[in-house]
């Protein structure tokens, strides 16, 4: 059997236990059933298991009303009350169960809104509210507790304005301007600090622009731009990282997605959206971004037919692993013809035994042992770091390694048994026989 690096296994395994998703780097793309009602500009946000898509512009350009459910639980859309104040361009931000619609625009924006509305998805009712002190198209963003709505257009001009709104008390107040006045931008909230990407600027200027609003100090940063300038995008926060997917650029409508990591100031790509387009919303349940709507271009044309596409994105989680506990270096021959333990560690929000699926995993091409004839794997539960947390500790026949002699890097796939890929990574030196 030849043995191969290991980055040539993972490509020719970029398939393997995952028949029915296309699996690309940084996780996975599954399509789901469709929006009932095609349109782009809209308000998407998850409320617990739910993914409501809110407003929005058909292919005539009128503004919807339009409130559709989705339940991935089922992939079946239900439609819900219709929000008072027909828009697009709107923003939408959830405080405690209550999603919360504001501003926005009818048709082209030649006005705009200061409107805000509230939905109860318990009683499926809406509820009207204290208006913006200004009206715009918009963004928000939800810390602690309050509502925090962002820039846009007035119709005529781009603004940078913030104002904030408590609904604990029906007011708002006004905070400190974005440091980029622009629209058509996205927002995602990370750890109590809101983030603010892409759009367009003055001048007609197309930007990867990514400023940072810190609502307890009530100041602004700059960070790294996003490395394609874009507007209207779809983004959302998930894993304490800010995914943005789509948009339009300068030269057309990609599906790029792009994710920025602020504990370390930096951009990556994941694999991108399989419907490229703009003007989609994103929302979060279960820890799956679903990409919902949009615009397509056709080429030739200045026109974007309205879509109702409906497609998931189940990010990979990064797992720890340590490949023969308590030894160090972790060396392995090959040609023993034994199997070696690895531990997949948990953390916090990650309980290795209970969650992942033994049959999915693969350690440089080899899967999990078996016991003899039982069809059972060789896997069991171990606090293996001594932090508290049990792990998930499972053994792997070295005959089956793909893997080159020396120092190297052995990469573990997986998925949890909810179908979440995971991914780690330790170091081992690879003995002759």
């Amino acid at each position: 059997m030849q043995r191969m690096g290991t980055l040539a296994v993972l490509a020719s395994l970029m398939l393997v236990g995952f028949p029915d998703q296309a699996r690309a780097q940084g996780g996975t793309w599954t399509s789901k059933a469709p929006m009932p009602t095609a349109r782009t500009d809209l308000g998407v946000v998850g409320v617990s298991n739910t993914i409501y898509a809110i407003g929005g512009t058909p292919t005539d350009g009128a503004s919807l009303g339009t409130v559709e459910a989705y339940d991935p639980a089922t992939d079946t859309w239900t439609t819900k009350a219709p929000m008072p104040t027909a828009r697009n361009d709107l923003g939408v931000g959830v405080i405690n169960g209550i999603i919360y619609a504001v501003g926005g625009c009818p048709g082209f924006c030649s006005i705009t809104f200061d409107t805000l509305e509230a939905y109860d998805p318990v009683t499926n009712t809406w509820t009207s509210k204290a208006s913006m002190p200004s009206a715009h198209t918009a963004r928000a963003g939800v810390v602690g507790g309050k509502l925090y709505v962002v820039g846009g257009f007035t119709g005529s001009s781009l603004v940078g304005t913030v104002e904030e709104y408590d609904p604990s008390t029906d007011t708002w107040s006004t905070r400190a301007s974005m440091p980029t006045p622009r629209g058509g931008f996205e927002v995602g909230e990370i750890n109590g600090i809101l983030y603010v990407v892409g759009g367009v600027a003055s001048g007609s200027l197309v930007v990867g622009t990514l400023e940072a609003y810190d609502p307890a100090t009530d100041t602004w940063t700059t960070k790294a731009p996003m490395p394609t300038p874009r507007y209207l995008p779809g983004a959302s926060a998930l894993g304490g990282k800010l995914y943005v997917l789509g948009g339009q650029t300068v030269a057309g409508v990609p599906g790029t997605v792009e994710v920025y990591d602020p504990t370390t100031d930096t951009w990556s790509t994941v694999a991108s959206m399989p419907t490229a387009r703009r003007g989609l919303g994103v929302g979060v349940v279960n820890g799956i971004l679903y990409a919902v709507g949009g615009s397509v271009p056709v080429e030739g044309s200045v026109e974007h037919p309205r879509v109702a596409t409906n497609e998931a994105f189940n990010p990979v989680k990064t797992v720890g692993i340590d490949i023969k506990p308590a030894s160090d270096p972790n060396s392995i021959n090959l040609g023993s013809a034994g199997t070696i333990p690895v531990a997949i560690l948990s953390s916090g929000d990650f309980n290795a035994p209970a969650e992942v699926d033994p049959d999915s995993l693969r350690l440089a091409g080899a899967a999990v042992n078996l016991i003899g004839k039982s069809g059972r794997f060789q896997c069991g539960s171990q606090d293996v770091n001594g932090d508290g947390l049990p792990d998930l500790v499972c053994h792997f026949d070295t005959a089956e390694f793909f893997i080159e002699l020396g120092e190297s890097t052995a990469v573990l796939e997986g998925q949890t048994l909810s179908g979440r890929p995971i991914r780690g990574e330790d170091s081992v030196r690879i003995v002759p026989n």
